[in-house]
């Protein structure tokens, strides 16, 4: 199993995570949680909701044959989160030209922008692999901070158990998972992370998954962005959530906590690597939010020494 295939999918998995958490306070600092109460257990709700008409909108219109208008209303979408989670980074590093208090140039949004415009349009015009997974990655580690730092501990548990079963019947009941990622791989979009097993393997000239899978024959590993996503959320929440007091190991007990989740998520990917080489598409929410929720569990227990769990 220990491949490079296997060694650059799990880097994929876990550097995003990290730099999430890095990211954090940086995006708490500009306000962009996406709730004004983290603590409400009924904001994953909302996001659930979106997500299984974005997916209904989605397939219906793959099932009528707008591809090509998905394709670029897809892109839209991605050029604008890959908007949101550039600029507070350049925001943080680069001065902003003002005059007594009035901005002059917003040089951030400037160079996010243009670096945007350049990532859509070499993905537009060349959608190999590694642009693809460029602009993934990057939107991944944006995404999970803003979910970390506007999703406390109860709500981030809600939607971690809520898409590990909705991701298990997608792919095991309906199957309509399969076929949302056939149709994303035929078009191009940064939302499946590809790892070639050949060194001469083209993503452009993927036509899809499904025939891969029919014959057991892959040419490439992939994994979606939402696997990296959704369990890193609670690695952030727990960082920024949990009390941040000093452990035996000199390591504050927030940040030891989230890298215990990180190692639960690696834990819980192993086991995933080890039934998809087994040859059948798997779920893969169901093996990393396990493994996320289980880590979480036992290191909260270890170091704060009481079963609240951060719920309350």
């Amino acid at each position: 199993m220990l491949n490079k295939s296997f060694i650059w999918m799990s880097l994929f998995l876990v550097l995003p995570q990290i730099l999430g958490i890095l990211l954090a306070p940086t995006y708490q600092e500009m306000g962009m949680q996406a709730f004004s109460d983290p603590n409400n257990p009924i904001n994953p709700l909302y996001y659930i909701f979106m997500l299984i008409i974005v997916t209904a909108f989605i397939l219906v219109l793959v099932k009528i044959g707008l591809e090509n208008v998905l394709r670029y209303l897809l892109i839209f979408a991605i050029s604008v989160s890959f908007l949101l989670v550039l600029y507070p980074v350049f925001w943080y590093s680069i001065p902003i030209a003002d005059y007594e208090g009035c901005i002059i140039i917003d040089i951030p949004y400037i160079i996010t922008s243009l670096l945007t415009l350049a990532c859509i349009g070499i993905l537009l015009w060349y959608p190999e692999w590694y642009i693809v997974n460029l602009i993934g990655l990057v939107s991944a580690v944006g995404i999970i901070a803003i979910l970390g730092i506007s999703l406390g501990i109860l709500p981030t548990f809600i939607i971690l158990l809520a898409l590990a079963i909705y991701d298990a019947i997608s792919v095991y009941r309906t199957k309509h998972m399969i076929a949302l990622a056939d149709a994303v791989t035929k078009m191009k979009i940064p939302v499946l992370l590809v790892v070639p097993k050949k060194r001469n393997y083209s993503y452009i000239a993927q036509e899809g998954i499904t025939k891969e899978i029919e014959s057991g024959e892959r040419e490439a590993m992939f994994m979606g962005v939402g696997d990296v996503v959704i369990p890193g959320v609670l690695a952030v929440s727990s960082y920024v959530f949990l009390p941040q007091y000093a452990t035996r190991f000199g390591i504050p007990a927030n940040v030891l906590t989230a890298l215990c989740v990180i190692l639960g998520i690696y834990c819980g990917f192993v086991v995933l690597m080890y039934f998809v080489s087994k040859g059948r598409p798997q779920a893969g929410l169901p093996f990393l939010n396990t493994g996320a929720i289980l880590s979480y569990i036992l290191a909260y227990i270890t170091i704060y020494k009481n079963f609240t769990l951060g719920l309350i």
